[in-house]
């Protein structure tokens, strides 16, 4: 005590050590447990999960072997998991360790995070409801942008398969059309000396087709090439059955119908995400500010 009173007197402090709360709490008023803990394993699943987001790019990279050519997120399923996943693994270690270890530091950059990660979640829904038609217009860019390249030679495979899953289970074909495709996209550019010389000319890749079928080319010669003789159009039967065999609606169309007609589960999928995201800010922030208060008593 006379040490203590004599460091004073001279101006000095002693250090304080930054020990963790557990080992500080002497009254009982220390880090609930059951706040550090559900904040650690809710934010371990996190962090294991951004890792497997990571590992699952980095694989679909490796085997696609486009490392060298990193394109567009927005046309690259691999590298917009790769980006995905860094944000996941980054947020999960702070929220994990920053409670586990009680770590003010982690802790700080975890509750900043989260809750600009939730005001730009908020502020995206709201707009994309406000905004519904540049939503669908954006949609249908993206779209076109992934015909643009469909089957070149900078094509992903992962890109590939993604649009044409989304055209076969969403029932839709392109963008805005199923125009699209002989628009956007050289393999089945549709004029007159290609439809004579490539097979795909003046057609639509096969999961653009109505029903279930092994047949590839049940796509193809779908639409007449511009000042096609009606003599000409009528030796392929597939042009005049172009409605029955392709679906006429533009995925960009059938996704916003589809997002209009699950709005209900979808809102509430949106808002209990949130909501978790908010108690685990609410978690993390009671846990920072009882360590600040028990360092306060140092």
């Amino acid at each position: 005590m006379a040490t203590d009173a004599a460091g004073k007197a001279g101006g000095q402090r002693r250090p304080r050590r930054l020990r963790s709360a557990r080992f500080i709490n002497k009254k009982g008023t220390g880090v609930s447990k059951s706040i550090k803990y559900a904040l650690f394993f809710s934010n371990l699943v996190v962090w294991l999960l951004g890792g497997g987001l990571i590992g699952v790019g980095a694989y679909a990279k490796t085997w696609s072997d486009t490392w060298g050519s990193f394109s567009n997120v927005g046309t690259d399923p691999a590298l917009m998991l790769i980006v995905v996943g860094t944000i996941v693994f980054f947020l999960g270690f702070c929220g994990a360790v920053g409670a586990l270890r009680e770590n003010r530091f982690l802790l700080r950059i975890f509750v900043v995070s989260m809750t600009i990660l939730v005001v730009v979640e908020v502020a995206a829904m709201g707009l994309a409801f406000v905004f519904q038609g540049k939503v669908k217009e954006q949609i249908s860019v993206n779209i076109i942008d992934a015909i643009k390249i469909y089957h070149t030679s900078n094509m992903q495979t992962d890109l590939e398969d993604v649009l044409d899953n989304v055209q076969k289970h969403f029932g839709c074909c392109g963008g805005k059309s199923p125009r699209d495709w002989p628009t956007y996209n050289p393999y089945f550019n549709c004029t007159r000396d290609t439809f004579h010389s490539l097979l795909t000319a003046c057609g639509v890749p096969p999961f653009c087709c109505k029903n279930e079928t092994v047949n590839t080319q049940c796509g193809y010669k779908v639409f007449y090439y511009p000042g096609m003789p009606v003599s000409e159009s009528r030796m392929w039967p597939s042009i005049e059955r172009m409605e029955e065999l392709v679906y006429k609606n533009g995925c960009a169309t059938t996704l916003v119908q589809w997002v209009k007609s699950n709005y209900i589960i979808l809102g509430a999928c949106a808002l209990c995400i949130v909501m978790l995201q908010i108690l685990s800010i609410v978690g993390a922030g009671s846990i920072l500010m009882t360590v600040n208060e028990l360092l306060e008593t140092l």
